[in-house]
């Protein structure tokens, strides 16, 4: 088969192996879905409510005899606690993916060019194509979640006097007595 799937192995909750000497020279289309265990344990590692529905579609294509050029996307649904309303909020994350796997050797002299993205390493001729799908869609997920049309609203209370002169913290002073000279 093109890949394996080797979680406990690479210790990844997604893993998805991909061998170099298994990808036609024409490209290979990789289609995979994420199990209930494999979402429950990103649902912790990603420190979400739920996560579900997790899809990979991807093309893998040789590149330059000893790389590959990875495209394509990666999918899932997450459910986060909104920040405002502290409801649940349910949201798909689509995430593109489009990068290459080269020999470490390969990839150390791209190292010097900081305008480039830095290729993914393929060690030994293998990559975990899962865990690197998973790193990009985690870019996906919002820090700070909220649900449409939900706003924090900030009013200003009128102030009168005696708050004025609460807020003062030499106020408590007013009530000392200078000794006077006579």
């Amino acid at each position: 088969t093109l890949l394996k799937s080797e979680g406990a192995a690479m210790n990844n909750e997604f893993s998805r192996v991909i061998d170099i000497v298994k990808i036609k020279p024409s490209g290979t289309r990789l289609e995979t879905t994420g199990s209930d265990d494999e979402c429950h344990a990103l649902k912790t590692r990603l420190g979400v409510e739920g996560f579900s529905n997790l899809r990979l579609d991807i093309d893998i294509t040789p590149w330059r005899k000893q790389g590959l050029r990875i495209e394509g996307v990666v999918q899932a649904d997450i459910e986060q606690i909104c920040g405002v309303s502290l409801e649940t909020i349910v949201q798909h994350i689509e995430e593109p993916l489009a990068f290459f796997l080269l020999p470490e050797h390969l990839a150390k002299g791209l190292a010097d060019d900081e305008d480039a993205d830095m290729p993914e390493i393929l060690q030994n001729g293998r990559a975990d194509i899962g865990e690197i799908a998973i790193q990009n869609l985690s870019l996906g997920i919002s820090p700070y979640p909220r649900k449409n049309g939900v706003s924090l609203s900030y009013v200003e209370a009128e102030e009168t006097e005696e708050d004025q002169k609460q807020d003062n913290p030499f106020a408590v002073l007013e009530g000392l007595s200078t000794p006077k000279a006579d």
